[in-house]
């Protein structure tokens, strides 16, 4: 994946808070490493011309080739079903990575609701939930009226940390091609709108 320099997002970044103290997680043992899963995605999409490909796939009318940002699965919060990111190579993806006692996410929370009602139509938003149980990530997910958007499982925090991500919240921005932008912390309502623009209209 291309990894866009820190400066895309810094003006979010330089407003936005995190929950400190915590370090990124041990993969548990005999889980593939980040790396393993990455390569093994990199391998089965189609080389170094994913993003060629996937638009000339789009103007043949199939499906767009997997981009490396997406590489992996897991399970929904709500009913265990397994999710596969691999399904919305092509188009424009935000991640909010969180954690139900992060007191940042908290407060975030509801202006996450509140955006979901006025996505572009050409935008989906999938929550990472991190370093907790599943009983208190549904608890946050129901207390803040986020059951609109698909939340999947990040137990071992394999998903966070192929992205270089530590901390919570955090926002992943990823775009058809693959390219991919991060902002640390908090971004709102209105950061998340100013970050869609940024990554996805400029």
């Amino acid at each position: 994946m291309t990894l866009r320099p820190a400066a895309v997002l810094l003006a979010l970044a330089l407003t936005a808070a995190a929950c400190a103290g915590t370090a990124a997680p041990d993969l548990a043992d005999g889980d593939r490493t980040v790396e393993e899963a990455a390569a093994a995605a990199a391998e089965e999409a189609t080389g170094p011309d994913v993003a060629e490909d996937a638009a000339g796939d789009d103007a043949a009318g199939e499906e767009p080739a997997t981009v490396e940002a997406l590489w992996w699965t897991a399970s929904t919060v709500t009913d265990g079903e397994l999710f596969d990111a691999a399904d919305l190579s092509g188009g424009n993806v935000v991640l909010w990575l969180w954690a139900p006692w992060c007191s940042v996410c908290n407060r975030e929370a509801p202006e996450v609701a509140e955006a979901l009602a006025d996505l572009p139509d050409d935008v989906t938003v999938i929550g990472v939930a991190g370093r907790d149980d599943l009983g208190p990530m549904r608890d946050f997910i129901a207390e803040h009226g986020l059951e609109d958007m698909t939340h999947v499982v990040d137990a071992n925090g394999a998903v966070w940390a192929s992205y270089g991500i530590s901390y919570q919240p955090a926002w992943v921005f990823i775009d058809g091609a693959g390219n991919t932008a991060v902002a640390a912390g908090a971004l709102g309502y209105d950061g998340l709108f100013a970050g869609i623009d940024q990554v996805f209209r400029s």
